[in-house]
């Protein structure tokens, strides 16, 4: 006769208890379907009031859901994105504008102003990188250019002639954005 390992005793008068409490949880919770293989002798059936059509019908609307749920993931995500464009690109431009104004007025004394002018630049490139992930990647490549050339010229010691450089480029860049933002207003 087999005796538990950290007592000594029986508990095989037990094992009744246990086919009565699963047969007990299977008619209450329905956890085992009737076409599988019974355990340890005992033969446990499936007792659901729902029909089957029904369950497969169920299974097969969310799922149906679950696909609906990702298309409006992404077009929400589209919409975000839009919204971004519309809402934060003419802020921008309008920082930019100004920005561009300054500058010029800066080189205007640029060896009173020089350093003013030099913030401005870096104050534009800093925007001009906070817009790139707000506009459509088609349009990119022109602002992107633009901060390119700048961080080459502020490495290479922006002088007189090269923040004059930047600040014709700036000020073509906030054409294209103005023309961009334009593209985007609602109808």
């Amino acid at each position: 006769m087999w005796r538990g390992p950290f007592n000594g005793q029986n508990y095989k008068h037990r094992r009744q208890w246990i086919v009565d409490k699963l047969r007990e949880l299977v008619s209450i919770f329905s956890i085992v379907d009737s076409r599988q293989p019974s355990t340890y002798g005992v033969k446990i059936e499936l007792n659901s009031y729902i029909p089957i059509w029904l369950t497969d019908t169920a299974s097969v609307v969310s799922i149906i859901g679950f696909i609906v749920t990702c298309f409006l993931f992404v077009e929400a995500r589209k919409i975000r994105n839009s919204f971004m464009r519309k809402a934060r690109i003419p802020e921008i431009v309008n920082d930019l504008d100004r920005i561009s104004s300054d500058l010029i007025s800066n080189l205007k004394q640029y060896n009173k102003e020089s350093r003013s002018a030099h913030e401005k630049v870096q104050k534009a490139t800093a925007l001009l990188e906070s817009v790139l992930p707000k506009i459509p990647d088609a349009q990119k490549e022109k602002i992107q250019s633009f901060i390119n050339g700048t961080k080459e010229a502020i490495e290479k010691g922006l002088n007189e002639d090269s923040s004059w450089n930047v600040s014709t480029e700036l000020s073509g860049v906030v054409t294209y954005l103005q023309q961009i933002a334009k593209d985007t207003r609602w109808d």
